[in-house]
This record gives C-alpha cells, sequence and structure tokens, in this order.
C-alpha cells in the first residue's frame, strides 16, 4: 500500500546507524557496492534482525540502548562522560580485562579533565591539582595562569566571555602560538552545547519559538543543578552570547586581532610565534564575522517578510529563514552587532589584508612555495561569505 515506506524506513535507520557511538558498531572500512548497503530485515523470537554490509547491524544502533553506555544519561554531558575514557579508576574489571570500546568522537577541547587529566567538576577541583599536572602548554601559560583557565572552563555556559578576556591581552594573546590553546579556545566558542529542544523552551507562556526555560520554583532549584536544562541554547553557546551581550564578545575578538598584529615583524616565518598568532586570530575574526554577519542577515530577511505579509511556515536557504533563537535579539544588540561587524570587516580586509598581501609578495621573492600556499588560503578564507 505504501511502497515508499521500506526505503523510509531504511534512510532513518542508517542515519541512526551514523550516530553509534562507538566504532566497531559501524561496518567495516572497506570499498562498499551500493548493492551492499541494501538492508534485510527478518525476525525471530529476540525480535528484529538487520543484515547489511555484510553482517548483523546492532538495533537499536545508537547509544540509547540501555545498559551500553551512560553518555545518554539524563543530566549527563555526553563530552563529560567521553573525557573520563582515560581515566584507569573510572574503569570496570571487565573492562580492564576485555577491554573498553573507544568512542568514536574525542572529547571537548574545553574539558577541563581531559586537558589536565583529573577529574574537575567545580573550581574547587582545580585547587587540588599538583602544580606539575597542569597543563602549561609548552611553556605558553604559568601555572597560575593554566589553574585560571581550568577554573574558567568549568563553567561552561559563562566561558565564553571569560576566556575571551583571558587571552585578550597584550602578554597573553602569545600563548595563542600554541596549537592546543587554539583548539581549547575553538572549542570554548564553536561547540554548540547542550541543545534547548522546542518543547523545553515553551514554559508558561507556550510559545514555540521560546528560548529559555521557566524556573517555577526558584526554592526548589538545587545550586550546583544536576542537569544541563537551564544551559541549553536553540542554536549554541556562541549565538546565544552575542544575541544577549555581543559587545563583551565582539570587543575580546577586537583586543586578539590588534594585538596580534602587533607581533608582525615584517614577514612570514613558519616557525615564528608571532605569525603562528596573527593568522589564528585572523582565522577567529573571520569566523566570528561570520557569526555576526549571519545574525545581520536573518534580521534583514524578518523585516522584509513581515512588510512583505510571507507565510510564517517559509522557508528559505540559510539565513532567509524562521529561526529559533533569533527572533527575539534586541535592537541595542542588533545596533552593537552591526556595528562590531563592520569594524572586524574593515579590518580584515584593511590591514589584514595588505599584511596577508605584503607576507606572499616577500614568500614569492624567496620562494617560499609552501609558506605562500598558507598565506594565499588565509586571503582566500577573508572572502568565504562573499555573495555573488
Amino acid at each position: 500500500m505504501f511502497p515508499s515506506l521500506s526505503a523510509f524506513r531504511d534512510i532513518v535507520f542508517l542515519f541512526k546507524l551514523m550516530l553509534s557511538p562507538t566504532a566497531d558498531m559501524l561496518p567495516d572500512r572497506k570499498a562498499w557496492n551500493p548493492n551492499d548497503a541494501i538492508l534485510s530485515w527478518s525476525h525471530n523470537d529476540q525480535g528484529l534482525i538487520v543484515h547489511g554490509f555484510g553482517r548483523v547491524l546492532p538495533l537499536p544502533c545508537t547509544s540509547f540502548q540501555d545498559g551500553t553506555s551512560n553518555i545518554t544519561k539524563k543530566g549527563v554531558d555526553a563530552r563529560e562522560e567521553l573525557a573520563q575514557y582515560d581515566h584507569l579508576a573510572s574503569w570496570t574489571l571487565r573492562e580492564l580485562i576485555f577491554g573498553r570500546k573507544a568512542p568514536r568522537c574525542p572529547p571537548s577541547g574545553a574539558n577541563p579533565s581531559h586537558l589536565c587529566k583529573n577529574r574537575i567538576d567545580t573550581e574547587d577541583d582545580v585547587l587540588h591539582v599538583q602544580n606539575k599536572q597542569l597543563p602549561l602548554y609548552d611553556g605558553h601559560l604559568r601555572p597560575d595562569e593554566s589553574e585560571l583557565l581550568l577554573q574558567i572552563l568549568t563553567a561552561p555556559f559563562l566561558r565564553i566571555p571569560l576566556v575571551m578576556h583571558f587571552f585578550a591581552s597584550k602578554e597573553r594573546v602569545k600563548a595563542l602560538a600554541s596549537a592546543r590553546l587554539q583548539q581549547v579556545l575553538d572549542s570554548c566558542l564553536f561547540e554548540m552545547g547542550p541543545w534547548l529542544k522546542p518543547e523545553d523552551g515553551l514554559g508558561k507562556s507556550g510559545d514555540p519559538m521560546r528560548t529559555s526555560i521557566d524556573l517555577e520554583d526558584s526554592s526548589k532549584v538545587m545550586v550546583p543543578s544536576q542537569e544541563r536544562l537551564h544551559t541549553s541554547t536553540p542554536l549554541g553557546l556562541l549565538f546565544n552570547e552575542l544575541v544577549h551581550a555581543p559587545s563583551t564578545m565582539v570587543e575580546a575578538v577586537e583586543s586578539i586581532l590588534r594585538y596580534a598584529l602587533a607581533l608582525d615583524s615584517g614577514r612570514y616565518d613558519v616557525e615564528s610565534q608571532g605569525c603562528k598568532v596573527i593568522l589564528y586570530a585572523i582565522r577567529l575574526a573571520s569566523r566570528a564575522e561570520s557569526f555576526l554577519a549571519f545574525i545581520l542577515e536573518h534580521d534583514e530577511w524578518r523585516a522584509h517578510s513581515e512588510s512583505s505579509m510571507l507565510q510564517a511556515n517559509t522557508t528559505i536557504v540559510g539565513s532567509s529563514t524562521h529561526i529559533r533563537g533569533l527572533s527575539d535579539v534586541s535592537t541595542v544588540a542588533l545596533e552593537a552587532i552591526k556595528n562590531s561587524q563592520s569594524r572586524i570587516h574593515k579590518q580584515l580586509h584593511g590591514t589584514v589584508f595588505r599584511t596577508l598581501e605584503r607576507w606572499y609578495e616577500d614568500c614569492a621573492a624567496r620562494k617560499k612555495v609552501a609558506d605562500g600556499c598558507v598565506i594565499r588560503a588565509h586571503i582566500t578564507y577573508l572572502f568565504k561569505d562573499l555573495k555573488r
């Protein structure tokens, strides 16, 4: 009666299979033929059996299966659970003997437990970490600075302005020459964080576009909270920060870029710490500008859709659609975002562009082809949001 139902069933199953928490639940890595992906379904006393890719595929095929993992347990951050993978103290006797299934995705780069190989849940835990166990990132941070950074990372919902302020100084911006610290900052900014489902954000108002939850009785709220629901967002932590408090975040980006450019020695050297900082600051500012531009483009589309009486369910590609989380941006925030995006854009396509062009000409004169390609790639990255 519904011949397309079987195809839809297989598509849903394969999508869920891709969400498997461990690689051994996936098909082996090899050159599969299209026919190998055809799923065969059967049934016995134990339930459904799915054959595909030359083997029996797991059902259910994601980490929601009871007893296989705690990473989807209510109130537990999956990335925090994965960060404990290397801690032998958390292994059971069976896992010590037969081994533990390795997670497919690495732990969060901003997880303090993963960074110093000690279980850290609160600021007090950082105080008990010995100096020799603190990550110093090849000498780019002092022990007291590393301790401060770890304390900041214990507050995921507040860490963006705090960690940006941490690096937005003439002294600490040089530490961003470390690739590991670059990863920490990228993780803080661009990892999404807990997702706020539409039904969780309804609250008393019943508004499906609501972007926060209602705490009905604050006297019953446990501190620290056992869940992450109150810190979840519909679009990720960075969008949430830009929508509600853009100035602090953007000013830090501008400071990092300004202090980084002050390290320019006049030519590009792949081993130069200053050049590493400059290139990273350029990438950081360019990515931040993309987020700011997206918010402005969406607001422009909203204004146009309201004036032209477009239907509420109109959906277009990119920012030109209804987006939960960007519907309640205040006029003050939009003005700050507009000014900030304009300043960063002017800096990137002015001073930064001229610096990269000068570096490239010097590399071409010295026949440093590989270095020239790196610089050209960053020049291209400046124009990644160019519209036709």
